[in-house]
């Protein structure tokens, strides 16, 4: 009867055994099939994420370009303005009528005789006295700067763009990237703040930071839509969002290019990458 029991013991511990494994892998099956669906709930989220970036991105491109349209339709009214504040320090020296008639109003109020009685002699008159006509003082003119002033302030930029420009040359982008950096605070007005910027965008894009060049060269095309920098800043834009796997962005800054600028050489360069661009994004 022992013997029985014992046997009996045994067979359950082995069939017990025999179970576990199996148990254990199909929990195993579930969970890796959690991980599975989960996973591709994340891509899904990501995807539509993307897609939601990417319509942000061009609906603020069209209100860029349409400001842009909108302020370069405003320039005529803005000389008209301009044209009459500078008209307005000249007609301040101009005679005003009452300095014109102050002499003839004099001539009105010439003294009368008084009527008295016949025993005092009748009054005479005193000498008719003109008053001086209004001297207004001419205005101030402003402080102009000297020829000497204006020629060491372009050599100054000139020497310090030049050598920001070299330093890119020589693979130094840190250095000439703050060298650029500079240039635009102190000269901000100066006719190479096109370059600047751009040359600034482009230490960025040879040291790979994409997403930062990105931001300086459409910079460069929003403020300075007419300069000859402007096309090139959109074609590598272009280049960096298809560097960063962004695509749809990619396609639409060289399609700028090529629709805004069309003899420009980056509208030929836009147009042979164009074609080569994948249609959806990796």
């Amino acid at each position: 009867m022992c013997r029985f029991w014992m046997a009996l013991i045994i067979g359950t511990v082995f069939l017990a055994g025999c179970a576990s494994p199996s148990l254990q892998q199909g929990r195993i099956g579930n969970l890796e099939y959690a991980l599975v669906e989960v996973r591709d709930r994340q891509d899904r989220l990501a995807d539509e994420f993307r897609e939601r970036l990417d319509s942000m991105e061009l609906s603020l491109l069209q209100q860029e370009r349409f400001l842009q349209n909108a302020l370069a339709a405003q320039d005529p009214t803005k000389s008209v303005v301009e044209d009459t504040s500078r008209r307005t320090p000249e007609s301040a020296d101009a005679v005003t009528p009452s300095s014109v008639t102050a002499p003839f109003e004099a001539d009105r109020t010439e003294a009368i005789p008084a009527v008295g009685t016949p025993s005092g002699p009748a009054s005479v008159p005193g000498p008719r006295q003109t008053p001086e006509p209004e001297v207004r003082p001419s205005p101030t003119p402003k402080p102009q700067p000297s020829v000497s002033d204006d020629s060491r302030e372009q050599s100054e930029a000139k020497k310090l763009y030049d050598q920001a420009l070299a330093k890119y040359y020589r693979d130094d982008y840190a250095q000439a990237r703050a060298d650029f950096f500079s240039f635009q605070e102190r000269f901000p007005n100066h006719p190479l703040m096109p370059n600047a910027l751009y040359w600034q965008a482009e230490t960025h894009y040879a040291q790979k930071q994409f997403a930062q060049s990105i931001l300086v060269f459409k910079e460069l095309s929003r403020r300075f839509p007419k300069s000859a920098k402007a096309p090139d800043a959109l074609l590598k834009a272009g280049f960096a969002y298809e560097q960063l796997g962004d695509y749809p962005n990619a396609r639409f800054h060289l399609q700028i290019v090529i629709n805004d600028y069309p003899n420009s050489p980056a509208s030929r360069l836009a147009r042979e990458r164009l074609p080569q661009l994948p249609t959806t994004a990796s």
